[in-house]
């Protein structure tokens, strides 16, 4: 029988941007149910989740292919509500599609947090003296400093939506390969194997990619 994993999206379920790539990476044995913090909201109360001014935005994309700003404190209750679902569902392990730094949530069931995987494994990287990160929003790049500069580097960011025109993403990597970069990180869930691909050959460096490392880690968890 399949190991079932709960995949919460920060926006409305059926990503079928992300989850058929993480299931080509882990192969047969592993299947996805998939729970979206949007679902069932209407266009006026997802409006109301938008950030306040001065807070620091998430992106995620809505079920016709559209993109949303909401905020971190105002998603999640609704991310818990859905591990609360998926956890009644009996599902083996559960997974938030999105990278930002979420406070532990209230289950039975093991939780794959991408932003704590990315971060403990670039931990393990040594020497790493300075490092590339390429967030969606403008918006999101101070904050995102703050966190990577936790780890005592130098951080140069840049930001390209991988919900937007690919030639931002090339001018990114571009402008980060410049400053001597050692790694790169697509900080988003939303970048695909396209355009890791892309990074690595505008930048020339060793490049992390949130969902293939989420992926590989939930195969050696289940597999």
């Amino acid at each position: 029988m399949a190991k079932t994993v709960g995949a919460i999206t920060i926006g409305q379920s059926g990503r079928g941007d992300i989850i058929p790539e993480m299931k080509e990476t882990l192969g047969e044995g592993i299947e996805f149910i998939d729970a979206g913090a949007l679902d069932n909201l209407s266009f006026q109360q997802i409006e109301q989740l938008k950030p306040s001014k001065g807070e620091p935005p998430l992106v995620t994309r809505l079920r016709d292919g559209s993109t949303v700003k909401v905020a971190k404190e105002k998603i999640t209750p609704l991310v818990q509500a859905c591990i609360d679902k998926l956890t009644r569902q009996g599902v083996d392990l559960l997974t938030i599609l999105c990278t930002g730094d979420f406070p532990p949530f209230d289950t039975s069931r093991l939780i794959v947090y991408p932003s704590k995987l990315l971060h403990y494994t670039v931990e393990s990287l040594s020497p790493l003296r300075k490092l590339g990160v390429i967030v969606p929003l403008p918006e999101q790049i101070e904050s995102t400093r703050e966190i990577w500069l936790s780890h005592g580097r130098e951080v140069v960011l840049q930001s390209a939506s991988p919900y937007g025109d690919v030639a931002k993403l090339r001018g990114a990597a571009q402008y980060l390969s410049t400053f001597g970069v050692e790694l790169l990180i697509l900080d988003c869930l939303g970048f695909n194997r396209q355009m890791k691909q892309i990074a690595l050959q505008k930048a020339n460096r060793p490049t992390l990619l949130p969902r293939s490392l989420l992926a590989r880690a939930i195969g050696e968890l289940l597999l």
